[in-house]
């Protein structure tokens, strides 16, 4: 229905027909946890390369026309990171840290003064 929330439980057949359509989209998309809205769905991405990634128009856009076919109506696709309080104070953050950070997080490690 029009001006209510998208129903959660029929994301998992939106991740049926984008597998169906790209692969590797969808192995990336089913990795993160998704927000519902009112006719729009927030992808929660851990790194700013997978975010941008979401929202290149072909990739968004292949990820719409799926919700759109399940939810039967027209969905708004948006990928925001979120941001972790330790890096929430820096102003700019330097791409060197920004990698060693995404590194560890990849590889589940840490730094050790």
């Amino acid at each position: 229905t029009q001006g209510a929330t998208l129903a959660p439980e029929l994301w998992p057949k939106v991740l049926v027909l984008l597998k169906a359509q790209n692969n590797s989209l969808y192995a990336l998309i089913q990795m993160y946890p998704v927000d519902f809205g009112d006719g729009e769905v927030t992808i929660k991405p851990r790194f700013n390369f997978h975010r941008d990634l979401f929202d290149k128009k072909v990739n968004r856009s292949t990820i719409e026309e799926a919700a759109t076919k399940v939810y039967g109506r027209p969905v708004k696709v948006s990928a925001r990171t979120e941001e972790s309080p330790n890096r929430a104070k820096v102003a700019r953050p330097d791409p060197a840290s920004e990698l060693v950070s995404s590194a560890l997080e990849i590889l589940g490690g840490e730094i050790v003064e």
